[in-house]
């Protein structure tokens, strides 16, 4: 377990799922690439999704992760990883995934939002 902020990149691979962006719709980020790698299969164990919001003209706003093995089909919702939020501020949840390949599909209620997610997991140890 990591002791501090720093420790965070030797022990984890982490990845932003969408860098900060103005949403104004339904909006599918990018694969995620981990570790320079596109995939996690790396990491082992509990996945995180962070969502940072700043909400403007927003009722809510869900980020929602998908897997897949294949980096450009086949993605589905990963039951329970997800977050929604209504506020400012930053929104996490744990959850296993199951598939090589992670991404963030935003689902926005409202007119706009700025938002950004990271997911992380820890780094398999060999």
């Amino acid at each position: 377990m990591a002791a501090y902020l720093r420790d965070l990149g030797p022990t984890c691979v982490q990845s932003l799922g969408c860098t900060v962006q103005a949403i104004t719709t339904t909006t599918t980020g990018p694969t995620v690439v981990a570790g320079g790698l596109g995939d996690f299969l790396q990491a082992d164990g509990l996945c995180n999704l962070q969502l940072a919001l700043t909400a403007t003209s927003l009722t809510a706003i869900t980020a929602q992760v998908q897997e897949s093995t294949t980096t450009n089909s086949n993605f589905a919702d990963i039951s329970g990883a997800y977050v929604t939020a209504t506020t400012d501020g930053v929104t996490s949840v744990a959850f296993q995934r199951t598939k090589r390949y992670l991404k963030v599909r935003y689902v926005l209620s409202g007119t706009t939002a700025f938002a950004a997610a990271i997911l992380t997991e820890q780094l398999k140890i060999v």
